[in-house]
């Protein structure tokens, strides 16, 4: 509501004993208070005998007060609240955040406006009602704001090529919870599969960022990119070039005499037609299992068969978790093909494992999946 005033000036005479000339004049008037002080003009008059000159102001306002304060209800953010002038008994601004809980069932609301005392009681102490469990905050770092979202990506330069990491909403967190941001890339050489995920997650190294190369190169690469912080909507990384400036791009190795069976699946298994590529020199043997990953909103079994540098026969090397996922792998004992010669269609000439041997049909795949805090 717009500040208003009324203004009234009444003309009354007094009775007095000797006859005088006075201003008379009456005005009724709405007027927003940015206008104030009005000016008025008024006629003149002659008294009667004994009567005296006299002004009356009467003044009415709605006061909105001085304090401005940011204006919100929401489940999501309050980053573009209006900000509108309080009344004037309401003297300070309120910006917290109600959690509410029944059962299995959570959510948030987050509050801001204009309060008639300071502090952060906008429950008055109340903690339940009914069945309802009620929860609030005024500290801005105890419930975070975070960008949410995930990616599923197959290609055959992952490795090379950045791809844009966008996140398709946001979320608001738990008590406790950090923004996170988790990457993670495997390539076998004919096909590379990129991981992502967005959201709130409980701490784990709060204010920690780190890229790992679980394995590789050469052969099978394992490498991710993951993120912890503090802030609202941290996890801002805006493409796989975070992970990919951080590999190691070694002049690309020759090829070796070890050969093969090379494949990386998503929901399914390699079968017996896998592709036989021949692997680069420093390579020693074949690797074949599997790496069940949960967690960010996804979950997804992931076959690989490859060539092997390291002597042992595990990609994660006893790794439980790579930033939000848990994984779990499982593999088969280290095989060494006995001497078979290389294949003369096939030489290995990619850096980081890229094989000349690619796969074909591997089109690129963006598929949403629910959150998963």
């Amino acid at each position: 509501m717009s500040p208003a005033l009324l203004l009234a000036l009444l003309g009354i005479t007094v009775p007095r004993v000797q006859a005088l000339t006075c201003y008379r004049g009456t005005l009724v008037s709405v007027r927003s208070a940015s206008e104030l002080p009005l000016q008025w003009t008024t006629s003149q008059e002659h008294c009667e005998d004994g009567w005296s000159c006299q002004e009356v102001l009467m003044l009415m306002e709605n006061a909105l007060g001085s304090v401005r304060c940011p204006v919100c209800l929401s489940a999501e953010s309050c980053g573009s609240a209006a900000e509108l002038t309080c009344p004037a008994e309401s003297a300070h601004c309120y910006s917290g955040v109600l959690l509410l809980s029944a059962g299995s069932l959570t959510t948030h609301l987050k509050v801001q406006g204009c309060m008639s005392q300071a502090g952060c009681n906008l429950l008055n102490g109340t903690q339940e009602i009914g069945p309802i469990s009620l929860r609030e905050t005024c500290d801005p770092k105890a419930i975070l704001t975070c960008h949410r979202g995930n990616m599923f990506r197959t290609s055959q330069d992952l490795t090379q090529k950045p791809v844009t990491w966008s996140a398709n909403s946001e979320q608001l967190c738990n008590l406790g919870e950090v923004c996170q941001e988790t990457l993670l890339l495997i390539d076998v050489g004919i096909r590379s599969l990129l991981l992502g995920s967005k959201g709130c997650s409980k701490a784990r190294t709060q204010g920690s960022q780190a890229v790992s190369i679980h394995t590789g190169p050469p052969g099978v690469l394992v490498a991710s990119f993951a993120r912890f912080c503090s802030s609202d909507k941290c996890n801002s990384a805006a493409s796989s070039s975070v992970l990919l400036n951080s590999l190691p791009h070694p002049a690309p190795p020759a090829p070796g005499d070890l050969q093969c069976p090379t494949c990386l699946s998503i929901f399914g298994s390699c079968t017996q037609n896998s592709d036989i590529v021949r692997c680069p020199k420093g390579t020693s043997h074949c690797y074949k299992g599997h790496i069940a990953l949960r967690g960010g909103g996804l979950t997804s079994p992931v076959n690989i068969q490859g060539c092997l540098a390291q002597p042992s026969s595990s990609l994660l090397n006893g790794t439980k978790n790579i930033g939000v996922f848990s994984v779990i792998e499982d593999h088969d004992k280290a095989i060494v093909p006995d001497g078979a010669a290389p294949a003369p269609d096939l030489a290995w000439v990619g850096g980081l494992g890229l094989s000349l041997a690619l796969w074909c049909g591997a089109p690129s795949l963006l598929i949403p999946f629910p959150h998963d805090s």
